[in-house]
């Protein structure tokens, strides 16, 4: 049996297991399934991680911008004010 079949396996186990309870809310299988505890919290660490990097690299390029926009601004300034005798 592969990893990926042994830990759907156990899964199921769990989900049948809290829903004999007769609790007020049910659980079921999703993507994550086939992932054992310790497989779904490495993934979604990656995860995180990706997503902190693409959220560093967006603020890096927004800062790029706004750097760009204040020169271009005090060029206009600096020549308005040079052309007025400042």
């Amino acid at each position: 049996m592969t990893s990926a079949m042994t830990a759907f396996a156990t899964n199921e186990e769990i989900i049948n297991s809290h829903n004999a309870k007769g609790l007020s809310y049910t659980l079921g299988h999703n993507v994550y399934s086939d992932l054992t505890w310790e497989q779904f919290k490495e993934q979604q660490r990656k995860k995180g991680e990706m997503e902190g990097a693409e959220a560093r690299a967006e603020e890096e390029a927004g800062r790029a911008v706004r750097a760009e926009l204040d020169a271009a601004r005090n060029e206009r300034l600096g020549a308005a004010a040079a052309a007025a005798g400042g």
